[in-house]
């Protein structure tokens, strides 16, 4: 589950697969569905509760709701919920990292970077 999450906000951030390719086996159902993930039946409801979660921290980790969390919860307890912030708060940074940093080797280095750009 935390697989998907990760890949997911790969999708999000457009950053290319490639370069934050774990090897971790995922469904190849899961994998071809995941922008489509509320709505395909290859996803159970844990995985859509913390997809959910997952986008919704992506955009804007204060937007997220109690109802969010308590769907999480549901599935994994508060100690799944915990685990899942955490690993979130790292995955997205390291993927904004590396969104920054492809921005800055595309421009030659020279600090003129569009930060917000995808």
């Amino acid at each position: 589950m935390l697989e998907l999450c990760r890949l997911r906000l790969v999708q999000l951030h457009g950053v290319p697969a490639s370069a934050t390719e774990l090897g971790i086996a995922v469904a190849p159902a899961q994998l071809d569905n995941l922008a489509d993930w509320h709505r395909h039946s290859a996803f159970d409801a844990r995985d859509r509760a913390c997809l959910a979660f997952t986008e919704v921290y992506a955009a804007d980790a204060q937007a997220i709701t109690d109802a969010l969390a308590d769907a999480v919860k549901a599935h994994s307890g508060d100690a799944g919920l915990v685990a899942l912030i955490e690993a979130l708060g790292l995955l997205d940074g390291m993927l904004r990292t590396e969104r920054l940093w492809s921005a800055i080797n595309a421009s030659g280095g020279d600090g003129n970077v569009d930060a917000t750009a995808r």
